[in-house]
This record gives structure tokens, C-alpha cells and sequence, in this order.
């Protein structure tokens, strides 16, 4: 019985700790006031990353839930976070929530001979390529 009450509080914990404010979906009949700007001391621990505060709709109130540092929710992680966006074409905000991701290894795209010239040069300066962006 014993083993059963500690086994179930550590899932609990476990579900804390991949969701940040007990995340849940929302929603509002308006958008949420301007995002708040937050400064952040060092982490106390090298491994912990920065969540940022958000609005969250409480009742019928808007209630800032400040940042915090926490711990990954695995190795190779990085949190995506929630946001709020108009629901179905209506007048109506959903609040999607944020969530632990992979962090998935970004490779530059290998474009062999066309990237550069022979002498390594890049054929295109950064101006000449927004200049032909913009003529587009």
C-alpha cells in the first residue's frame, strides 16, 4: 500500500516537471495584454534553462505567471513555448500549451561547387542577396 502512494507521488512529480504552470488549454474572449519584459539572474544550476513568464486567463482576469529556471525534461530537450492565437477563425483565443521537444540537430545544406567560388570566396554578398530578394 505504502509502495503504491510513493510510486503514484512520484508520477505526479514526474508530470510536473515536464509541464511548467500545470499548462492546460485556455481560452478568452480577447487577446492577451502586451507580454511582460523579465530579467533573470544566472540559473543556480549550469543544466537549468530559462521558462519564461506568461499570461495565463484566470476567471474572468489576465494574472502574469512569472518566469522561472527549471531542469529539462530529458536529455536533448529544449522547450517550445505556448502561445496565444485566434481559434478557428473566430473572435475567440486559444491558448496552446508549451511543451518539451527534441532538439533535433540542424545540418547546413551542402550545396558542393554552386556555394562558393573555386577560391572559397561565396558567390553572393549578403547585400547582393537581399537585393535579389527584394527584386523578386
Amino acid at each position: 500500500m505504502r509502495f503504491g502512494w510513493i510510486l503514484s507521488g512520484g508520477l505526479l512529480l514526474a508530470g510536473c516537471a515536464s509541464m511548467p504552470y500545470g499548462e492546460k488549454a485556455q481560452y478568452a474572449p480577447e487577446p492577451p495584454p502586451p507580454e511582460r519584459a523579465e530579467i533573470s539572474g544566472p540559473p543556480e544550476n549550469p543544466r537549468e534553462v530559462w521558462i519564461a513568464g506568461r499570461w495565463s486567463r484566470e476567471v474572468n482576469d489576465w494574472v502574469w505567471r512569472p518566469g522561472f529556471y527549471t531542469r529539462p525534461a530529458g536529455p536533448n530537450r529544449v522547450w517550445a513555448p505556448g502561445r496565444w492565437a485566434l481559434y478557428n477563425d473566430t473572435t475567440v483565443w486559444a491558448y496552446t500549451p508549451g511543451s518539451w521537444t527534441p532538439l533535433r540537430e540542424i545540418r547546413p545544406l551542402d550545396l558542393g561547387p554552386l556555394a562558393a567560388t573555386p577560391d572559397g570566396s561565396p558567390l553572393l554578398s549578403i547585400q547582393d542577396f537581399l537585393d535579389l530578394e527584394k527584386a523578386r
